[in-house]
């Protein structure tokens, strides 16, 4: 009986090793070492959209978060987005609330996970709905990662989106170290109950 019970104890502990394991994945579209205040405005993007080439390197790809800041009044202002093919056909999309967006802080652009999309080029195309000259969002810029080509309202731009690529996946190194936490956990409390027994 103590034997069943340590195997269905072992059998929950990697079932939520495995669920806690399931992480957000990034690759960043700009250089982490660039200083923010280095970083370019887009403006908000009241006409037009702005359209970023992406290359993800992971096979899947579930979003996009976005370094974003709020201007004025953002009530009435919502952001729609998708992903193209190089054959201008929408692969993914989604809609968002200004309101939910956080000043200068990443936002997460959510859609439905592109399979099968490692190492292909996509184009990811942002629009402001109900924004004016004084209200609505702004994104930012690296003006030194020219990797990617950006376009802004039609224009090209030098550099990148300050951005992200999400893939939710499992992450074995996450994996390993919730293991080792609950190994370390289960030996430390057996030394202490040995210690008051």
């Amino acid at each position: 009986m103590k034997n069943i019970k340590k195997l269905i104890i072992v059998i929950l502990v990697l079932f939520g090793g495995f669920l806690y394991s399931n992480v957000d994945n990034t690759e960043n579209l700009y250089y982490a070492e660039t200083e923010t205040a280095q970083y370019l405005s887009t403006g908000i993007i009241y006409d037009g959209a702005i359209e970023q080439t992406i290359v993800p390197t992971e096979n899947i790809l579930d979003g996009i978060s976005m370094k974003s800041s709020v201007v004025g009044d953002c009530t009435n202002v919502s952001i729609s987005y998708c992903v193209e093919n190089m054959d201008g056909e929408i692969v993914a999309e989604g809609t968002a609330s200004a309101k939910d967006i956080k000043n200068n802080k990443f936002y997460k652009f959510a859609f439905p996970q592109i399979q099968n999309c490692k190492e292909k080029e996509y184009i990811f195309k942002i629009e402001e709905n109900g924004a004016t000259e004084e209200n609505g969002i702004v994104f930012y810029i690296d003006p030194f990662q020219t990797k990617y080509d950006l376009k802004v309202r039609g224009d090209s731009a030098e550099g990148s989106l300050v951005a992200k690529m999400i893939s939710h996946r499992f992450d074995l190194k996450t994996f390993i170290i919730v293991m080792i936490f609950v190994l370390y956990l289960s030996a430390f409390t057996k030394i202490l109950y040995k210690l008051f027994k």
